[in-house]
């Protein structure tokens, strides 16, 4: 029964921590935002944001450590992807066919 407890104390201070860092991160993107002069963005697809990631999702993702929390910029709009770092945002859902089209290809 303590062992049950212990786990469930610990995943609610887990929880807590995540909900902080995520509340943290929205706030710091909202004032950004608030004094953001927007600038055109050249593909389609991207919308600029002045506090965006430090990287971008892509369908090859890499786990990678920021050192800035916000980081200005051109990025793909909501349910869109990166093909790969610095390539043409594309629908969520292409990644797969265009993985088998790269890896199928030579």
């Amino acid at each position: 029964m303590k062992i049950f407890f212990v786990g469930l104390l610990a995943l609610t201070l887990l929880a807590g921590v995540t909900f902080a860092d995520t509340a943290e991160q929205e706030s710091l993107e909202e004032s950004a935002e608030a004094t953001c002069v927007t600038e055109r963005c050249p593909g389609q697809y991207e919308v600029y944001k002045c506090c965006g990631k430090c990287y971008q999702e892509t369908c090859i993702t890499n786990a990678v450590k920021c050192e800035k929390e916000c980081n200005p910029g051109c990025f793909c709009q909501d349910g869109f992807i990166r093909e790969h770092q610095g390539g043409r945002c594309m629908p969520k859902r292409m990644c797969d066919i265009y993985l088998r089209r790269g890896f199928n290809s030579g």
